[in-house]
């Protein structure tokens, strides 16, 4: 099967790369895995001095030094697989150590793995594998607990990271979280939120809320009122972005942004759609769209089966005041999505798109063997009074009036399931059903009664207790999350 002949193939390609110089070394007696929610687990050890570690994970109760290599959907994770690609799930991080505690991630939440983790000394051959471990990996968002508070209290309206670039060592590069909100608030943090340094903006955007930030091009970009754009190289020293706009923008709130991966999105008050290919330079799109628009999202593929089967490269949609919904498939020319709620949905504040992909016996990203994958798309739209929408493939569009019905400031849908976050710490969750033709939506204990603005899903650093988590944030300066 290829399969096989590609994990041995794969299998001889490493064990080649270790050469004669090294040997095996005993491997860890103290192996620990643990769910830590929304496909990943975490491997713990304890790690010796001069020992070198592969991490190896198969689909299924057992698995030994080898046997994940013939097993489909078999994966093993090495700092010795640059060629792979691949490193803890993140390819950027391709060819770095494999070091305790070390999160699997890209996992099935309905499907058993097993693990085991070898050793070797300068390159040699892995010896036998620990005593094998097991764990079926778990949504997240169960829980939440109190992370910290920003040093305001001021409304905090988002939060993003970036990888920076030392200006000293430009091979060195390290993650920034940049927070964003009221009276043109910014903060950053260079050590994973422990402390926050206040920073200023230019002149002419002194003091004016900023609503949105993101990280795109290499740079933090904010939006907000009067127009606000910025953005930064490092999250010190902001700049005020120039829009190419027959009418001045100084009244216009730019209320959200969305990246496609190659180009910037924001949109605003009446209708205003603005689009950037830098980040820094702007052009304001003419568009039939005129209720103000709060949110936006994109996906990089959509199918859909009204009226026919059509496939598009792209796919936005905006969502804004009086149930206003646009789609675009090049973010130019909108086309109205008639819902059929627009009298009864009040203004829509958050929209997202989840991709729901499945797969067969798969064993975390990069996975040499995948037996079959299957994908499809929902759409949810949050919004005042606890109205949630949601809409498949067919855009057949369902309302739902969320317990307690409070405001929905935002909607996310970055790892198989939907969050959505809003006032008076409402947290709620949203998961397909078993024939992906639905959603069901569950209230969450957030255990704050602050308003929640704003959601990201933070997926790096395992050593770090809100890795691959959902960070919350809103007023007075309230930071929760929830793995």
């Amino acid at each position: 099967m290829r399969w096989i002949r590609f994990s041995a193939l794969l299998l001889s390609v490493l064990v080649a790369a270790c050469g004669g110089k090294g040997q095996s070394a005993a491997p860890p007696t103290d192996l620990t895995v643990q769910s830590n929610g929304d496909t990943q687990v975490t491997l713990n050890w304890t790690a010796q001095p001069g020992l070198q570690y592969w991490v190896l994970c198969a689909p299924g109760d057992s698995i030994d030094a080898k046997s994940w290599a013939t097993t489909v959907g078999g994966n093993a994770y090495s700092s010795s697989r640059d060629g792979a690609g691949i490193y803890n799930g993140d390819t950027s991080l391709a060819g770095q150590l494999v070091t305790p505690p070390f999160n699997v991630t890209g996992l099935r939440n309905d499907v058993k793995y097993a693990f085991t983790v070898n050793a070797r000394t300068n390159g040699g051959p892995g010896g036998l594998g620990a005593t094998p471990v097991s764990q079926t990996p778990r949504l997240a968002g169960q829980s939440w607990a109190k992370l910290g508070t920003l040093p305001s209290t001021v409304n905090i309206r988002a939060v993003t990271y970036g990888a920076i670039t030392s200006p000293l060592n430009a091979a060195y590069s390290a993650y920034l979280f940049v927070a964003v909100g009221d009276g043109g608030a910014v903060y950053t943090s260079a050590d994973n939120q422990k402390t926050w340094v206040s920073r200023s903006l230019p002149a002419a955007a002194a003091g004016r809320q900023l609503n949105d930030v993101t990280f795109a091009y290499g740079r933090f970009i904010a939006v907000g009122d009067g127009g606000t754009i910025v953005y930064s190289a490092d999250g010190v020293t902001w700049t005020a972005s120039t829009v190419n706009s027959a009418a001045p923008l100084s009244s216009t709130s730019l209320k959200a942004m969305t990246f496609s991966g190659t180009a910037l999105m924001a949109v605003g008050q009446g209708g205003t759609v603005l689009t950037s290919g830098d980040g820094i330079t702007w052009t304001a799109q003419t568009t039939n769209i005129t209720p103000n628009l709060n949110a936006v999202a994109f996906s990089n593929d959509w199918t859909t089966t009204i009226p026919t089967a059509v496939s598009v490269a792209a796919f936005w949609v905006a969502v804004g005041d009086a149930g206003a919904v646009y789609s675009s498939g090049d973010g130019i020319t909108w086309t109205a999505m008639n819902t059929g709620l627009e009298s009864v949905a009040g203004a829509w504040r958050g929209v997202s798109i989840l991709k729901n992909q499945t797969s067969t016996l798969d064993c975390g990203l990069g996975s040499p063997a995948v037996t079959s994958v299957s994908t499809s798309y929902f759409i949810a739209l949050v919004g005042d009074d606890g109205k949630v929408a949601t809409a498949g493939p067919a855009l057949n569009w369902s309302l739902t009036t969320l317990e307690g019905a409070p405001r929905l400031n935002r909607v996310i849908s970055p790892a198989g399931q939907f969050f959505a976050v809003g006032d008076a710490g409402a947290v709620f969750t949203g998961n397909l059903n078993a024939d992906a033709s639905s959603v069901s939506w569950s209230k969450r204990n957030s255990g704050s009664n602050s308003n929640l603005y704003g959601l990201i899903r933070y997926g790096k650093d395992a050593a770090l207790p809100y890795s691959n988590s959902y960070l919350t944030f809103g007023q007075g300066g309230v930071n929760l999350y929830s793995r």
